[in-house]
Parts: C-alpha cells; structure tokens; sequence
C-alpha cells in the first residue's frame, strides 16, 4: 500500500503539490475568521446566559404567583 501511495504521489505530484498550496491557502482564510467567530460565540453565550437568567426569575416569581393564590383559595 505503501508504495501505490508513493506511485500516486509520483504521478500526480504538481496536483499533490497545488492541494497542497490550497489546503495553506484555507488555512489562511480561516485564520481570519477565527476572531469575529469566537467574538460572535462569546456574545451569543453571554446572551444565552443572561436570558436563562430572565426563564429562572420569570419561573420563580410564576411559583410564588401559585403559591399565594393557594394561600388565598385556602383562606
């Protein structure tokens, strides 16, 4: 396997050679990308975090809504 690997390389190396360039050429791109994304991600945890916050106030005060309108059914 080995050597049919060496072979292709062989035969086909100016393509091997261009994945090659293109393949540094993405990885380039993609560096570029990196900070606005990771910028995006940290606002979209933030605002993930600040909503659930919001569902767990909003859920207690729904609870203790429950709990004083049993009171004064019971009374």
């Amino acid at each position: 396997i080995q050597e049919e690997l060496v072979q292709l390389i062989n035969d086909h190396y100016s393509e091997f050679i261009g994945l090659s360039t293109k393949m540094e050429d993405v990885s380039r791109k993609t560096d570029r990308l990196r900070p606005p994304l990771s910028a995006a991600l940290e606002s979209s945890t933030a605002s993930t975090a600040t909503v659930k916050g919001m569902v767990d106030e909003a859920e207690a005060l729904m609870k203790e809504k429950e709990k004083i309108r049993r009171e004064r059914s019971v009374s």
